[in-house]
């Protein structure tokens, strides 16, 4: 990342460091944030990339391969490493399908069964 030096007028200043301050961030991680929101790389990367534990990724290869908790551990290493390349491969290419209209808007209406 390249550095550089912001110089500001005192007022600007204070009003920086109350908004940096009231997100619990430093100044320097506040403008970060600011600059990555306003070009979209924060929001993309917000929708994006959720963390995902082993537990998650087992669960998600279990969903894959029903057989999954009977395999050895060799081929369990394999089917983990595929899940995360697939994960890769549709994280890289989120923008494309939002750009493309592709992307559902999920919205929360429980059911009763």
């Amino acid at each position: 990342m390249k550095k550089f030096t912001l110089r500001l007028d005192e007022r600007l200043a204070k009003k920086l460091e109350l908004l940096a301050k009231s997100e619990k961030r430093s100044i320097n991680n506040y403008l970060v944030f600011l600059i990555e929101r306003e070009s979209g790389k924060g929001a993309d990367k917000k929708k994006t990339e959720i963390e995902l534990t082993q537990k998650d990724i087992d669960n998600i290869c279990l969903s894959y391969r029903h057989d999954f908790g009977l395999l050895s551990d060799k081929e369990k290493e394999n089917v983990r490493f595929q899940c995360q390349e697939w994960i890769r491969a549709l994280r890289n290419n989120y923008n494309y399908f939002e750009n493309n209209g592709r992307v559902a808007k999920v919205e929360s209406n429980p059911m009763s069964i």
